[in-house]
This record gives structure tokens, C-alpha cells and sequence, in this order.
């Protein structure tokens, strides 16, 4: 810390760094302020720069330096002290490189943000080190997407268990004994989103409808890696759910309105495995067997009062053959309407 120094923000601040302030809801006496959650938060200023760290039982967790045009990154570490991930800030907003981070110190991902939000993914790997596929970059960039927005997001720590920060008026955070931090965000008096983070590192993320009815929730481990993803429909009545872990392997299923099963289908880390579709009256519909997250393999499809319909096999996602089809009274249809059904 040679390079720093503590300083007194009660003294004349340049228009940058003032701006700095508000955005990060830095107050004037929040200097080196010890929190409820048994974590210290030191603040330093230099030229107008301003660096964070922030430490839970003297382990640096947290750490941001930002110069006074808002340029600069952000950086958190696991419980052993690797690296967790890191993000480029530009004008005080996540943009530019982004990288996590396995627990034993491997590349995970490493991408461009644009916005706060994950543009592109050049590179990711398994904990092992072998480089991932195309197909499983794709499904990544989703799920990042998805935590961005309660991963490298600091935030200013104030003596009150409940304040509204300065940033906006419609954003309030909320201090818990057992170590949780809260943040909630209203349009209008009305709560749009919350994000709950525990002593641990874990997140879970809320979004909900115009009528106060749950509409997402996002869970995030930690250390384990793990999401798990839920949306519902404005009636309350589950959607969809998806749980991926570390390793990659994914549980994925949805829900008619009505609360009938759509979909159920899961794939290991290779992105191998079955996928099961269902008529509205609870029938399967379908099912096919995957391969690389492509279907390969069987294909059958049902009509919806149970009746085989067709019975073909994939091959690397393309229709390779079908060896029978029915009508819906389970008679077999001919050789001519197979081959008109290959061709749709």
C-alpha cells in the first residue's frame, strides 16, 4: 500500500472523482469502516484514483481500482486465495475483459464484456484444462449472462443495518447479523429485482412481475459452481427450471401453464444424453436420444393419444432414416408418406 494513501474525503474532490463516489455510493466517512458481516472495507485515495479491498476474517475476498475517468478493474479471489475472476470497468461500467476462474486456478472463461453483459466468449475450459466446445461456449455465454449481474458488483458498506444509496433512490441495501447483504431495486415503489449474497460467496438473484409475483430466481454456489436457474408464469406456476453444475452437466426441464410436465432432458459434460417432450394431457411426445448437445441417435414422436407416430433415427442432428410411421389408429403408413415425411 506504499503507493496509497488514507485520505480525508471530507476535503475539496475533483467533479471525476466526486462522480466515482456517487456511483459507488461512497459516503464521506466511509473510510476503513468495519462491517456487520465480520469483513473490513479499506478505501484509498490518490491523485483522484480510488482503490477497495475488501476482507472477511482478514482474507482479501474483493478488490477494485479504478482511476478518476471510472477506468480500471475489479478482481475477487476464492477462500484459498486464487483467483476468482476479474473484469475490465470502463467509465464506471463492466466493459471490456472478463475472466474466471476454476478453484484450483484454472482458466475458465475468458470473454468481452460489453455493458455489463458478456458479448462474446473467446475461450473456455474444463478444470481440467481441455479447451470446450463450440456448442458448450454457447450455453455458457448464457449462464454467465445470467449472474453477471450479482458477480463483480461492489458496493459501499455504510453503519446503518438499512439505507438507500446514493446512486439511485430506488435501490436499498440491507445488512443481516448472520452475515447476508441484500440489495433491492424498485421502479416506482414497486421491488423489480433483489440479490442476496451470503458470508459464503453464494447469490441468489430475484426478479418479479408488475404484480409482485415472482418471475425469475438465480442460484449461484460459490465454490461449488453450481446454478440453478427458475422461472415461472405471472399465475405463479413454474416454467422452467435448469440446474447446471461446475462440470457442466445439465438438468433442464419445463412446464406447461397448467403445471404439466413440457419438457424433461439432461446431458452430462459432453453433452450427451435424452431429451423427452410431452403433450398438454401429460402423453410423451417425444423423445431423442443427444450427442454432443446435437440429436444423434433415436427419434420417436407420439400423437397425443399415445400412439407411436414415428420411429427414425439422428444422425449428428440430421434425419438419417425412418423405419416406420403410423397413422393415429396405429395402422403403418407406406413407403410413399415415410419418404414424404423424411423430406419435411
Amino acid at each position: 500500500m506504499k503507493d496509497w494513501e488514507i485520505k480525508d474525503c471530507s476535503s475539496s474532490e475533483s467533479e471525476a472523482l466526486e462522480k466515482i463516489k456517487k456511483f459507488f455510493g461512497i459516503k464521506d466517512t466511509e473510510i476503513n469502516i468495519p462491517s456487520k458481516k465480520k469483513e473490513d472495507i479499506k478505501e484509498y485515495y490518490k491523485d483522484g484514483n480510488f482503490k477497495r479491498e475488501v476482507y472477511d476474517n482478514e482474507r482479501l475476498t474483493n478488490e477494485i481500482v479504478i482511476d478518476k475517468e471510472g477506468n480500471g478493474v475489479s478482481k475477487q479471489y476464492y477462500d484459498n486465495g486464487n483467483l476468482s475472476g476479474e473484469t475490465e470497468i470502463q467509465a464506471c461500467v463492466s466493459q471490456g475483459f472478463y475472466k474466471s476462474y476454476y478453484y484450483n486456478g484454472q482458466l475458465y472463461v475468458d470473454g468481452f464484456l460489453k455493458n455489463g453483459k458478456l458479448e462474446k466468449i473467446y475461450n473456455a475450459y474444463n478444470e481440467d484444462g481441455q479447451l470446450m466446445s463450440e456448442e458448450e461456449k454457447e450455453k455458457l455465454l448464457e449462464t454467465t449472462n445470467e449472474v453477471l449481474s450479482i458477480i463483480n458488483n461492489p458496493v459501499s458498506e455504510n453503519k446503518n443495518t438499512e439505507i438507500i444509496s446514493s446512486k439511485k433512490e430506488e435501490e436499498i441495501e440491507k445488512y443481516y447479523e448472520d452475515g447476508r447483504f441484500k440489495r433491492e431495486f424498485y421502479d416506482n415503489e414497486r421491488l423489480t429485482n433483489e440479490i442476496v449474497t451470503n458470508k459464503e460467496g453464494d447469490q441468489l438473484h430475484k426478479e418479479y412481475y408488475e404484480n409482485g409475483q415472482l418471475k425469475k430466481e438465480v442460484i449461484f454456489t460459490n465454490k461449488e459452481g453450481n446454478q440453478l436457474h427458475k422461472e415461472y408464469y405471472e399465475n405463479g406456476q413454474l416454467k422452467e427450471e435448469r440446474f447446471t453444475t461446475k462440470e457442466g452437466e445439465q438438468l433442464h426441464k419445463e412446464y406447461y401453464e397448467n403445471g404439466q410436465l413440457k419438457e424433461d432432458s439432461f446431458t452430462d459434460e459432453q453433452g450427451n444424453g435424452d431429451s423427452k417432450r410431452y403433450h398438454e394431457n401429460g402423453k410423451l411426445g417425444g423423445e431423442i436420444e443427444l450427442q454432443a448437445w446435437v440429436p444423434h441417435g433415436s427419434f420417436k414422436t407420439y400423437y397425443v393419444n399415445g400412439q407411436l407416430y414415428i420411429d427414425a433415427l439422428f444422425k449428428n442432428g440430421k434425419l438419417e432414416k425412418i423405419y416406420n410411421a403410423y397413422n393415429e389408429d396405429g395402422q403403418l403408413k407406406s413407403e410413399e408418406e415415410k419418404e414424404e415425411l423424411s423430406k419435411r
